[in-house]
């Protein structure tokens, strides 16, 4: 059966229109690089190296996805962004907001624990957010509520070895 030349061109103008975004999102990067050494918390109101700015929990939810995806943007070099930065954000905000609620009390233990290791802050929220993560996608992937006393378990059981063990960093 003959290719689609349909699907072809289709592919190629997703493909092109994915280079466009690609090349603005860089633009944009670039002409809001903060200097060195400049305060990403005052200018961008969250910075993953630092404790969370007072009120984080009062601020609605887009400004806290917003502040954190501002971060990234003019933190890291636009070739070290995350493919989508609305997912890395959610992952985030919601590491985030375990530690500013307290909630679990063990998602401190563990950013505590993995800092001690030698991590960053940005690093150990990366660790808790996969984790975190992890845990949402066998629970909707099977149907269910997450099993609690399997993340709270994991959390506790979160150190650097086990985190470069579980991703796959020999």
């Amino acid at each position: 059966m003959p290719k689609s030349h349909g699907k072809e061109k289709r592919a190629a103008k997703q493909k092109k229109r994915r280079q466009v975004r690609q090349k603005a999102r860089a633009e944009r990067v670039r002409s809001f690089r903060v200097p060195e050494g400049a305060d990403l918390l005052a200018s961008c109101g969250y910075d993953a190296e630092q404790s969370l700015p007072e009120g984080w929990l009062a601020l609605p939810e887009q400004e806290r996805l917003d502040r954190v995806a501002r971060y990234h943007e003019r933190a890291l070099d636009p070739k070290r962004l995350p493919p989508s930065m609305q997912r890395h954000s959610g992952m985030h905000v919601g590491v985030e907001n375990q530690l500013a609620s307290g909630q679990p009390p063990q998602v401190g233990d563990a950013l505590a624990r993995l800092m001690r290791d030698g991590m960053s802050r940005h690093d150990a929220v990366h660790a808790l957010g996969w984790v975190m993560t992890e845990h949402m996608r066998r629970a909707v992937e099977a149907r269910r509520a997450v099993d609690n006393d399997a993340y709270l378990r994991d959390l506790e059981e979160l150190t650097l070895p086990r985190w470069l063990e579980m991703a796959g960093v020999k």
